[in-house]
């Protein structure tokens, strides 16, 4: 039998995402002339500052090269790109079929290879290590905290949730074990750009 879960509305984890999100802006407004500084770059989101001024040197440059080579881009492509951030983001339109339009690998690599080579590996990046760093982690928002505050939403509101919700057959961890269980992605990460970290696709 499988069990339906309910996300959880608000919880710091999702700061990431909106970080991204504030990137991209940046990104498709750059100009050629522009050179990379992220108090000048960054100067609407002073979040964002905060949160790269303490990010990983791998992070910082992955920001940096992208800047780089968008702001090379012609306005179309910049535009494709932030609309295509908003498409994949629909991720209730696009599992269930009532958008069509989306933004994959394969367009981003028909716009620049390099570019789409640097966003599929920062994209990784951001699911892999991002979430543990040591920002997130004082926040209590790395996805074992996330996992934990999870389990306990959906024990208040739906006491059916003791196995997992996708395969309906193995137990979920609690929020006292060690561990947690593994996310996967509705949408997959290898195929669409920009939705590795968020949270309504996994």
């Amino acid at each position: 039998m499988f069990y339906f879960f309910k996300h959880i509305k608000k919880h710091d984890i999702y700061r990431l995402h909106g970080f991204l999100e504030n990137m991209i802006d940046v990104w498709c407004s750059s100009k050629k002339t522009d050179k990379y500084n992220v108090a000048t770059a960054f100067n609407k989101y002073p979040d964002c500052i905060n949160y790269l001024n303490q990010a990983p040197f791998d992070l910082q440059e992955y920001v940096k090269d992208i800047f780089n080579t968008i702001k090379e881009l012609d306005k179309k492509y910049k535009d494709r790109i932030r609309i295509g951030f908003k498409l994949n983001n629909n991720i209730k339109n696009l599992c269930n079929n009532s958008q069509t339009d989306y933004f994959d690998y394969a367009e981003l690599e028909s716009i620049d290879e390099p570019l789409k080579d640097l966003v599929y590996n920062f994209s990784l990046y951001l699911y892999n290590s991002a979430l543990d760093h040591k920002y997130f982690r004082d926040l209590k928002a790395t996805p074992k905290h996330h996992f934990d505050d999870f389990i306990k939403f959906n024990e208040l509101t739906n006491s059916n949730i003791v196995t997992c919700p996708i395969c309906g057959l193995n137990s979920l961890k609690s929020e006292y074990s060690k561990g947690r269980n593994a996310y996967d992605h509705y949408l997959p990460k290898y195929e669409y750009p920009f939705s590795s970290i968020n949270f309504l696709n996994l």
